[in-house]
């Protein structure tokens, strides 16, 4: 399998460290891509966003959601998105709220990158508001020992913002994200190291 990601993207990051936490990493070669720069990755994702997990049959799956939830399959451990239906459901709330959160902090980082005449301050205040709100009921709603789909999400937007936004004040996400037991998953996908090998 072929995993098309960037070391800065928070969503690639996600499948990264699934694919440690799954004990996948070595099925799955990881290609640098920048979508907003190669113009021929569109055939490979129409939507030209990463991450895109290419299969061995040649099927390209989208979004970080959908290319865990193959890969936990694959593992055939539900240990990252609970079989149960209604634990499953919880899960998947909390993943809600942590990929809102990094959606509106991955909003803020490319406003930021346009000319200042052209950046919307109210939208810049928006979006912050969303990340601070979204954090602090995340965070009530986490346990440091379950690290599941919704907390891969809640560790890499508690770390996404501290790289692209620390202005931007998370205290009890931090708090949350400095709690947890070591991971090798987490130290070994920093967005800082750029694409080492898993």
């Amino acid at each position: 399998m072929k995993l098309y990601a960037s070391a800065t993207s928070p969503f690639a990051r996600k499948v990264r460290i699934a694919l440690i936490e799954l004990g996948l990493a070595d099925r799955v070669a990881i290609t640098g891509t920048n979508p907003l720069e190669d113009a021929a990755f569109r055939s490979v994702n129409p939507l030209a966003k990463i991450p895109a997990l290419e299969l061995e049959d040649g099927t390209v799956l989208y979004d970080s959601a959908v290319i865990v939830t193959y890969l936990d399959a694959l593992d055939g451990g539900n240990r990252l998105i609970p079989a149960d239906p209604f634990a499953r459901v919880a899960e998947l709330r909390r993943h809600a709220l942590a990929d809102g959160i990094l959606d509106a902090a991955v909003s803020i980082a490319f406003e930021r990158r346009r000319p200042a005449e052209q950046q919307s301050p109210d939208w810049i205040a928006r979006w912050s508001e969303t990340v601070a709100g979204g954090a602090a009921r995340l965070a009530g709603e986490l346990d440091a020992q379950a690290f599941g789909l919704a907390g891969i999400t809640a560790a890499v937007a508690a770390e996404y913002i501290a790289f692209r936004l620390p202005e931007v004040a998370v205290p009890a996400l931090a708090a949350w994200r400095e709690a947890l037991p070591a991971r090798q998953s987490l130290d070994q996908t920093h967005p800082s190291l750029g694409l080492t090998p898993a």
